[in-house]
């Protein structure tokens, strides 16, 4: 019989959160193309960490990622600029194929303490 250990991090977000993912998303409703993360700043003063947090509390209408211009509405988006979620994707799967293989050799090693 295996026990699988789980941690239960607890995930705090910002209390205005919410509120700043629509700001941003109007904000970005002015632009039909990418804005960039120097644009938001310039008109909201946040930082980029600021910026994205409140695009991932948007619950997908703000497109961004690893390689992308910037930000822009998933609404504007065209098919081409799509392909920042299929890089989001393979990022992902890369980054739970490495969670696994920690779990996998921490659990091994602690078994033969």
């Amino acid at each position: 019989m295996t026990t699988q250990l789980t941690l239960a991090f607890k995930h705090r977000k910002p209390a205005n959160i919410d509120a700043d993912a629509r700001t941003l998303v109007t904000l970005l409703g002015l632009f039909s193309d990418w804005t960039t993360a120097a644009q938001v700043r310039a008109c909201l003063g946040w930082n980029d960490r600021h910026i994205r947090a409140a695009a991932e509390a948007a619950d997908g209408a703000v497109l961004s990622g690893p390689g992308s211009p910037g930000y822009k509405l998933t609404a504007n988006a065209t098919p081409e600029d799509m392909g920042v979620v299929a890089t989001l994707e393979s990022q992902a799967k890369r980054m739970l194929a490495r969670a696994v293989a920690i779990r996998r050799m921490w659990h091994n090693n602690s078994i033969e303490v």
